[in-house]
């Protein structure tokens, strides 16, 4: 008899991405799902799908080419379990080359974060951030030293098709907004480029487990948040050598969301 393999909702929803110019490979990253109205959002850095450092503008690549798609690696449930293998190609730019993402302009700069309206393929099955968060939450509460978790692909698919959860913790005032005006708080920990565009959550056990009846039914035996997406480290000087690497707030995708 085979043992039932138990996985976290959360492990799901995070996918391995890659960044091509035409069929010229550019840069692994990390993505997530998200859903509004029917519609599928797609959710990453603004890096990745530009190629661009977001505080500098320069090329990210040596050889200056500029990403037109991705190739996300999502997840197919099957009776046997979860299964990939297979990517769906997004495109990044039309036939004119205009941008298919949607992205926030703050000054001369951009948000870290894009999301990008897709449809997704019927081979696959559409995990969202949203559905991983258990049942009965009471708006768990987070501040400085915090911990919480970057769901990405630091070493690309060499470890399978689910993401390593890297621990980390909230190092700024996750309420306070950066001087420039961003939406975004510092957290400790040590990463690697592949894990930009991860969903960032809190995940916390509870001391007693809530269930709706004593039957069965719904319950929830952790605290849960979706808290944001992970940037990398991509800052420069002192704070690069500080392993800061920066989390968006949620709250940046339903700006771009509605436009």
């Amino acid at each position: 008899m085979e043992t039932e393999i138990n996985i976290n909702q959360y492990s799901l929803s995070s996918f391995y991405c890659e960044a091509y110019f035409g069929s010229k490979f550019l840069s692994n990253a990390t993505c997530f799902l998200t859903k509004r109205d029917d519609q599928f959002y797609l959710v990453t850095n603004w890096h990745v799908v530009t190629g661009r450092h977001p505080d500098t503008g320069d090329c990210l690549s040596p050889s200056a080419a500029i990403p037109d798609n991705l190739r996300v690696y999502f997840l197919h449930e099957t009776v046997d379990g979860i299964e990939h293998g297979e990517y769906q190609k997004i495109s990044l730019v039309d036939d004119e080359g205009n941008p298919l993402w949607k992205q926030k302009q703050v000054g001369s700069r951009y948000v870290d974060v894009v999301v990008i309206p897709i449809v997704v393929d019927e081979r696959f099955t559409a995990f969202c951030i949203e559905d991983a968060e258990e049942p009965f939450n009471e708006s768990p509460h987070i501040e400085v030293t915090s911990p919480l978790y970057v769901l990405g692909f630091p070493f690309g698919q060499q470890w399978g098709i689910l993401p390593i959860w890297k621990k980390a913790t909230i190092a700024s005032e996750p309420e306070y907004e950066s001087d420039e005006g961003f939406p975004y708080f510092f957290v400790d920990t040590a990463s690697r480029p592949g894990m930009s565009g991860s969903p960032v959550v809190l995940f916390e056990r509870r001391p007693v487990t809530i269930a709706e009846n004593l039957n069965g039914g719904k319950f929830s035996m952790h605290f849960t948040k979706f808290i944001g997406v992970y940037s990398g480290r991509i800052v420069s000087g002192d704070k690069d050598e500080a392993q800061l690497g920066r989390v968006w707030k949620a709250s940046v995708i339903e700006e771009l969301i509605k436009g």
